[in-house]
């Protein structure tokens, strides 16, 4: 399996004793900034069926496959768009055919259908890094390892929610700690129900993270602040916001 590593140590600010006092820099963003950390794996004995289940389950468009917690390959949607079940197999395909194609058509089990892991990535792998490695590999899912066991996955989408917490006409990398602050409160809230995040205004300055704006349940607007309070390095919350008013006709 090929493994990206990251030949740059990580860095962060430091005070005179040499303490680190700050995030790292989104000029460094790392697979651990971004990558989905509460994996759900999927083991290779596991039926075709069950996987199947699995990935709707748990709102998931790939699952990697572990023996252990060793990385052995990824099952997406994508191996499971032709199968003998739903009458689509390749043309060229047997039941008994060793081809590949055949195999994830035919196969009983995620083991022999699943795609192998040829490449991965570790918790500090750059964003760049990343991008690359995808679209070099034509893939869409990165499993992220440490010391050879899975932590975590990142995927095209993880870069996506990367580039829409950055401000509308940014340009080139956020180059201070306010910038990330200002993107985990906007990951915070749209992970709250009734906070309304596409509502709300962010703001960060040394820390004090500002919110103007509008919520649409009252019952988020304390739980949201103080959500937003707890996240590492902030130092304050002004919340601004006020909540949705209804008006009947």
């Amino acid at each position: 399996m090929t493994k990206a590593t990251n030949t740059k140590p990580a860095t962060r600010r430091s005070d005179d004793n040499g303490q680190g006092t700050g995030p790292p820099t989104i000029a460094e963003l790392k697979a651990c900034n971004i990558m989905s950390g509460s994996v759900i794996s999927i083991h290779t004995d596991v039926s075709i069926h069950d996987a199947a289940e699995m990935l709707i389950d748990h709102g998931v468009s790939a699952l990697p496959v572990v023996s252990g917690r060793k990385v052995v390959g990824i099952l997406s949607e994508t191996d499971l768009l032709h199968r003998e079940e739903l009458g689509n197999p390749p043309d060229t395909c047997d039941v008994d055919s060793p081809e590949p194609e055949c195999v994830k058509a035919f196969g009983h089990t995620v083991g022999e259908v699943m795609t192998p892991v040829v490449v991965s990535v570790e918790e500090t792998t750059t964003l760049s890094e990343i991008a690359n490695l995808m679209d070099e590999h034509r893939i869409k899912h990165l499993p992220v390892l440490r010391d050879d066991n899975l932590v975590g996955i990142v995927s095209r989408a993880d870069i996506v929610r990367a580039l829409i917490v950055r401000p509308v006409g940014s340009h080139g990398p956020m180059t201070n700690d306010d910038d990330i602050i200002r993107a985990r409160v906007i990951e915070k809230l749209l992970t709250i129900k009734g906070a309304s995040a596409w509502l709300t205004d962010v703001a960060v300055s040394e820390g004090v993270v500002t919110l103007t704006g509008t919520v649409q349940d009252e019952d988020a607007l304390l739980p949201s602040r103080e959500a937003v309070a707890a996240i590492p390095f902030v130092k304050a919350v002004d919340d601004h916001r006020a909540v949705t008013q209804a008006f009947w006709g």
